[in-house]
């Protein structure tokens, strides 16, 4: 992701020396969607309603249902141009794990704004598309996750009219609006998701049934099959409405690798009261949040194992309602520090990299990102300094 800052390009190439304190820079570019984004175009699908980022050309892909609006009837569409994130950059003496910083790879590519991922002394490793830093996994908080986690669904905007989350085990078909919300009274209910891509065909697009893939729709549809990855932990994020009168309350999610149980204190006043959730697989490890606030350990059940979908229950037989239902996930690493795109020119898979003296540096997205996966690790001399966003529009 490139940075547009004038008096610094001047520096640059003048090989003047850039005054001191923080230096004002717009972001440019996509690779760094979707904590930070440069000028970008929001759309309105035209079958889901949801108005979200999109591609700058070609054909459009809603980040919520999929569906693909071919560039010629893009101008037809509800849409706004949103001005770049503004950041400061701040010089440093050192720099640290996840801090953003704005780094020079060579005078030909300029400024760029990146992620620490790797400081000196570290080793860099990639398990299963996760990163592992000296022989441990990458971990990020939920704070953190709030700011990089990628849409998969959300059920306020259902395309046509139709969810994608089914209730079984209730002997009838039960499709409520968002407001009236879905209501699970036993523990036989069971609330499914049921993922679905759009496809063009001889007749037009349409949606199909088909798997989560780490496709980002920002990216457009230029995805090779190559690197196609399927990802097995999510984030879903909810509204529970306990009945009148409820002393109990038990929900259990349920992801593709753990199943998560959270059990309210018995005898709660839970009496027409409303709960937010967040459960999370990211990172590989059990997380609840209630009412932005985590969890203790002592009121989570977590089983590990091969569990195919997402699935959320309500295990007492009090009656509760599910709302504002929305299903993230994270970003999905390559098998190798090889960026794909330079992979024919390199023969070697590099999957460990020693970071030596030096720092490395990805974009949060990896799929258009250029970082140290082409340039290889960055001097301490090659960053300016770190970046500190200070406006969001």
């Amino acid at each position: 992701m490139k940075l547009l800052f004038l008096f610094l390009l001047l520096a640059l190439f003048s090989g003047c020396k850039p005054q001191e304190g923080p230096i004002c820079a717009e972001v440019d570019g996509d690779s760094m969607l979707p904590e930070l984004h440069g000028w970008a175009i929001f759309e309105t699908c035209p079958k889901c309603q949801f108005h979200g980022l999109r591609c700058s050309s070609g054909t459009s892909v809603c980040p919520n249902c999929g569906w693909l609006t071919p560039e010629n009837e893009r101008s037809e569409l509800p849409h706004e141009i949103i001005p770049p994130d503004l950041l400061h950059i701040e010089r440093q003496e050192k720099y640290f794990h996840d801090d953003l910083v704005v780094v020079v790879p060579s005078p030909e590519i300029g400024p760029v704004v990146k992620r620490v991922v790797g400081v000196p002394g570290d080793r860099l490793e990639i398990r299963d598309g996760a990163l592992f830093r000296n022989g441990e996994r990458v971990v990020y908080s939920l704070v953190d996750w709030v700011k990089m986690r990628i849409l998969v669904f959300n059920d306020d905007f259902r395309p046509e009219g139709r969810s994608r989350w089914k209730v079984s085990g209730t002997g009838e078909n039960q499709t409520p609006q968002p407001r009236d919300g879905w209501v699970l009274e036993n523990p036989a209910e069971t609330l499914t998701y049921e993922h679905e891509t759009a496809r063009f065909t001889s007749t037009g697009s349409r949606f199909v049934p088909g798997p989560i893939t780490n496709q980002r729709a920002e990216n457009g549809t230029q995805f090779p099959a190559s690197a196609v990855r399927f990802p097995k932990e999510f984030m879903v994020e909810f509204e529970v409405e306990f009945e009148p009168e409820a002393n109990d309350a038990c929900i259990c999610v349920t992801f593709p690798t753990f199943r998560l149980t959270w059990r309210g204190n018995q005898g709660a006043d839970l009496s027409a009261s409303k709960a937010s959730f967040i459960f999370s697989s990211l990172d590989g490890l059990p997380r609840i949040w209630l009412d932005e606030k985590p969890v203790p350990e002592s009121e989570i059940s977590a089983e590990e194992g091969d569990f195919g979908t997402i699935q959320i229950r309500n295990l007492t037989e009090q009656k509760v309602t599910i709302r504002r239902l929305v299903l993230w996930r994270g970003e999905v690493w390559e098998d190798f520090f090889t960026n794909y795109r330079n992979f024919p020119k390199n023969e070697e898979k590099i999957v460990a990299f020693d970071c030596g003296l030096e720092y490395y540096v990805i974009g949060n997205n990896l799929f258009v990102s250029d970082d140290s996966r082409i340039w290889g690790s960055i001097s301490p001399q090659q960053i300016l300094g770190r970046a500190v966003l200070v406006k969001h529009e």
